[in-house]
């Protein structure tokens, strides 16, 4: 589809509340041993439900000494025991403290479409699979349980390089918007792409006055992508056209 086709539609806000989850985690490394790497990981989650305090849970922070002579095994045991992925060979030292925030936050993501019913779980990032730490198999099984909760998966990220096939960033589509407003993108980049997408992919300016974001949207059964946009938009305050939950 070419630009001209896709709609930019206005983000009119509905106001029916709903509970709202979101999850974030992050890492550190903290240091070098004489054998390995010292790091540390925090997940949090955040729970608001209609009429009631929001709550914010946080694990962590959590330390490990990763060596060359545990990595195979605390990798695999993830993969394996955790997440029902085959054994796999274990990434390099250096980049092991990152692989332990993504398992983390991977486990965050379903503990908090889990804790909610027929909301919207917010995630960093997109819902994209087939990548080397989150194979396509694991976003869709992720995905699954949220629906399993009949919630939807808002997937939000602060930045992103994806174009349309005519080579313009989808970033740069709502530029000149002076409203809240979202344009559904999907159909406009890469099918190759998209096939490693779990939901649609969009560009959204939550408020008149933030940033444009990619949104990728896993909806709920029988719902519509634009409707739990519009949904999160009347449920959430915005910081810079940030979701505050997701802060």
């Amino acid at each position: 589809a070419d630009i001209e086709e896709s709609v930019t539609e206005e983000l009119d806000p509905i106001t029916n509340p709903i509970p709202i989850s979101a999850v974030d985690a992050s890492s550190a490394r903290l240091g070098e041993t004489n054998v390995g790497v010292i790091s540390a990981v925090r997940l949090a989650i955040w729970k608001q439900e209609p009429k009631e305090k929001p709550k914010l849970y946080i694990y962590g922070p959590y330390i490990a000494h990763i060596t060359p002579d545990n990595i195979g095994f605390i990798y695999n045991y993830f993969r394996r025991k955790v997440f029902g992925m085959r054994k796999a060979k274990p990434p390099k030292i250096e980049k092991m403290t990152d692989r332990l925030r993504n398992f983390f936050e991977r486990l965050g993501q379903r503990q908090a479409s889990k804790i909610i019913k027929g909301g919207i779980t917010l995630w960093d990032g997109s819902l994209r699979g087939g990548t080397v730490d989150t194979p396509l198999d694991l976003l869709r099984k992720s995905v699954k349980l949220a629906k399993n909760n009949s919630n939807s998966v808002v997937g939000i990220s602060k930045y992103s390089t994806l174009k349309t096939q005519s080579g313009q960033k989808i970033l740069d589509l709502l530029e000149y918007e002076p409203r809240a407003c979202f344009k559904d993108v999907h159909d406009m980049v890469s099918a190759k792409l998209t096939a490693q997408i779990v939901g649609r992919v969009h560009v959204v300016k939550f408020t008149s006055n933030g940033f444009s974001f990619r949104v990728d949207v896993a909806p709920s059964n029988g719902k519509k992508s634009a409707d739990v946009l519009r949904v999160l938009k009347g449920n959430c305050m915005f910081y810079n056209g940030y979701p505050d939950p997701l802060r």
